[in-house]
């Protein structure tokens, strides 16, 4: 059946009309409490999303659950990221990435791996232990939080990540990024991803996530961590082994629907 102009401008019409229609009432909802928000959320692939993933120090691991100051309830969990990993490990992970969507900016996230008690059964979950952003932005620690400096750069095959921390603290890491068809690619485990499914705060809040396949079949980008040069002068240098396991970065970019602040 061929569909003609007139048919098509109708049809067209009475989409935008009543999808906004039901886009008005949800709104209402979600205000009076009876239902949850939902918002796009893009993680762009330039410049290139990049995970610096960093074995704990296992003398310092005590430290660290200490210095986190973790909700009752929650401790922390070991981490398995590629199906090539011999072993899970308990590490923190920074990932630098563009986002577009709920906000519009580069972000910056220190990251450890957590179960939460209360979860029945208990599930390995990230837990955000520092964001920092280059635009002002909103958690459900600080409510508002002021822009920091957050860069993120391929030049000349050469990938250069900077992050400011607190108290004029920064990560510094520069590395080689050769041409993506001659690096080695490598599938991430069933835990990884189950894990980016509720994304908890410190002080217990968290995020419910939902993506595609483009994170669930992806197979990422392995550069050489010991090629990277890194200057570490925040907070979490000091619970960390210098060189990390893995500099991983997503070949394409990432849709998500998140509904934030899920469980208040």
């Amino acid at each position: 059946m061929e569909l003609s102009k007139s048919g098509r401008l109708a049809r067209r019409l009475v989409k935008r009309l009543l999808y906004s229609m039901l886009s008005f009432r949800e709104g209402i909802l979600v205000l009076l409490g009876r239902a949850k928000p939902y918002v796009r959320f893009t993680v762009e692939d330039a410049p290139p999303s990049v995970y610096y993933n960093f074995r704990v120090r296992p003398d310092r691991r005590d430290g660290l659950e200490r210095h986190l100051d973790l909700p009752p309830g929650f401790s922390l969990a070991k981490m398995r990221f590629l199906e090539q990993d011999p072993e899970a490990a308990y590490y923190i992970s920074l990932n630098v990435y563009r986002v577009s969507g709920i906000t519009n900016a580069l972000r910056a996230e220190w990251s450890v791996f957590v179960k939460n008690a209360a979860e029945d059964p208990p599930v390995t979950r990230y837990l955000v232990a520092e964001a920092q952003s280059s635009e002002i932005t909103m958690d459900p620690v600080n409510i508002f939080v002021r822009a920091r400096r957050v860069e993120q750069a391929l030049l000349d095959n050469r990938l250069e990540t900077r992050v400011e921390s607190f108290q004029r603290t920064y990560f510094h890491a520069i590395g080689p990024m050769p041409e993506r068809s001659s690096l080695p690619t490598a599938l991430v485990t069933r835990e990884w991803l189950k894990s980016n499914d509720l994304i908890y705060w410190p002080n217990g809040i968290g995020d419910r996530v939902y993506y595609n396949g483009g994170l669930a079949g992806t197979e990422m980008l392995c550069l050489p961590p010991e090629s990277f040069r890194i200057e570490d002068t925040t907070a979490w240098h000091e619970f960390i082994l210098p060189v990390p396991d893995h500099v991983l970065v997503f070949q394409n970019p990432l849709e998500f629907v998140i509904s934030p602040w899920w469980n208040v």
